[in-house]
């Protein structure tokens, strides 16, 4: 039978590693065979740049804004806030140059907030921005 000789194998023995009471010694163990190897160092540091690892961006929080509002950049956002900062009771004057009402407003800060909280590398612009922006408002008195 043709079946036969091909699960005995040509010889009629069983051609399987694994069969019993072969005498083969059996393979290493999965943990020995996967040691580290000190070679490689430590695995690669965590960096929480990023943010939480999410199937859908956005899902944990749909109420936050995936854009800034039309024309709000970086640099513009470091002056609202500085702006916001030094003068508090100036709302309407500052949401005016800027081209933002009050719900565009706090888009923006939704919207920074959040890619802050993912890139700290940009909060970092940001900070050295609004330190930049606050110390030319304050030469001019």
């Amino acid at each position: 039978m043709a079946t036969a000789s091909v699960a005995s194998g040509a010889s009629g023995a069983d051609p399987l590693p694994f069969r019993q009471g072969d005498g083969a010694a059996a393979p290493a163990p999965v943990a020995s065979r996967l040691a580290p190897n000190p070679a490689l160092g430590a695995t690669a540091p965590h960096s929480d740049d990023k943010g939480p690892v999410l199937p859908f961006e956005g899902a944990a929080d749909p109420d936050v804004p995936k854009e800034p509002p039309p024309g709000m950049t970086l640099n513009k956002y470091a002056q609202l806030c500085v702006e916001r900062k030094l003068w508090p009771d100036n709302a309407a004057g500052r949401r005016a140059r800027f081209g933002v009402d009050e719900v565009g407003e706090a888009h923006a800060d939704a919207y920074y907030q959040r890619r802050f909280e993912r890139n700290s590398a940009q909060r970092e612009v940001w900070l050295a921005l609004c330190e930049e922006h606050q110390n030319k408002l304050t030469a001019r008195g």
